[in-house]
């Protein structure tokens, strides 16, 4: 376990970026989604669509106070406050970018 933004990280997923220096602000975690994490029958509240039509960003508020958010080409982010936990669902092979993703946008917005 490591940290990031003052708190530590449990972490399904091995993340490189993570501190050494223990957290003192609670425990987080991110679990990889055991299910496939679907869009629900809504309009997303916030995207970013580039000219050419694709999408690179859909936040949709879910109930409970969770948020689903789509970073293609990564993949999916569930967001759930209570539980203080992110579940992800990978959509391709690079490590790099979807570390990233967690570490500066899903771990952001829980």
């Amino acid at each position: 376990m490591g940290s990031l933004f003052g708190f530590e990280i449990k972490s399904e997923l091995p993340l490189r970026r993570l501190n050494e220096v223990e957290g003192t602000r609670g425990e987080l975690s991110v679990a990889l989604a055991g299910e496939p994490l679907r869009a629900p029958e809504q309009e997303p509240v916030s995207t970013l669509v580039d000219d050419a039509g694709r999408c690179w960003y859909a936040s949709y508020e879910l109930e409970g106070g969770r948020c689903l958010l789509e970073l293609p080409p990564s993949g999916r982010f569930l967001i759930d406050p209570a539980a203080g936990r992110v579940v992800v669902e990978r959509d391709d092979d690079d490590d790099e970018l979807l570390e990233h993703r967690i570490a500066s946008s899903a771990l952001c917005v829980l």
